[in-house]
Formats: C-alpha cells, structure tokens, sequence
C-alpha cells in the first residue's frame, strides 16, 4: 500500500483545492435581487395608492433632493391622486444599479362623485445599497414637447 500513496495524494490535493474556491463562487443569487425589486415595487405602489410621501422617503437614496415630493407633484398633474397602480413593468438590473420602466394607471378625483383616470409612463433608476434598493431618480415623459427638455430627469 505504501506504493500508490503518493499518487492518491497527487488525486486528493487537486480536489482539495477545488472546495475552497467552489465554496467563495457561492453568494447571492440574481434571483434574489429580482425578488427585492419586486417587494421594492410593491412598496412603491402602495406609496403611490396612498399618495404617501412617507412612504416614497422611505424608499429613496438621498432624502435631501426631495424626489419622493416631485414624483407625487410629476404624476397628479395638479388634479388630486386618489389611486394608483402599476399596471405594467420590467426592469434590467446590471451590477447594483437598475432600471425600471413602469405604467402607471392613476386616478384622480375631479368633482364629488366623479374620477378621472389616466395611464403615465414613469422610469425609476434604483441602486442597491447595504441590500436594499432605493430610487436614485426618475424619469416621466411629458405630455409637452417643449417641456421635455428641462423636467424630465431628476
């Protein structure tokens, strides 16, 4: 037996150095951010439905520049936001940043009774910081030509 041990261990070591590097590929899978995105989205949507700037805070990456205020601004276009909700999406994640295209049907109040409805397509850029994705900017095409110069990035 001692003839063949040094062969076994020249098949053994290459195996065991196999492990370890095996072991360090392992880490989140993509699977795992789409499910965060989607949980994100689903957050959004209610923050949206409620028309809560608290709630769009709570989601955004830098509460200083004031998006969750100019996103609720950007989709009541001066009428009073009573519901919305996603009624499409798809998003393209590439490291920790993401690109969400969305649309957006809302309705608004527009007398005692009556309501208004209205589809609006909104982009949402998200970056993934300590696990969570959180909107950096967003994007809503105008209605105006000439307005879209200025307003839609923020």
């Amino acid at each position: 037996m001692g003839r063949h041990e040094p062969t076994y261990l020249l098949r053994l070591i290459p195996s065991l150095l196999l492990i370890p590097l095996l072991c360090g590929c392992v880490g989140k899978r993509p699977d795992d951010d789409v499910v965060l995105i989607k949980q994100t989205l689903g957050k959004f949507e209610r923050g949206i439905n409620r028309s809560s700037q608290a709630v769009l805070d709570s989601m955004v990456l830098d509460k200083k520049q004031g998006l969750s205020s100019q996103l609720l601004d950007s989709l009541s276009m001066r009428k009073k936001l009573v519901a919305g909700r996603i009624a499409n999406k798809s998003f393209v994640i590439v490291g920790d940043s993401a690109q969400v295209e969305l649309r957006l049907s809302l309705q608004y109040a527009t007398g005692a009774e009556a309501s208004d409805t209205a589809e609006k397509p909104v982009t949402l850029f998200l970056q993934k910081k300590k696990g969570k994705w959180r909107i950096s900017r967003f994007s809503i095409p105008s209605d105006k030509p000439e307005a879209a110069a200025g307003r839609d990035s923020v």
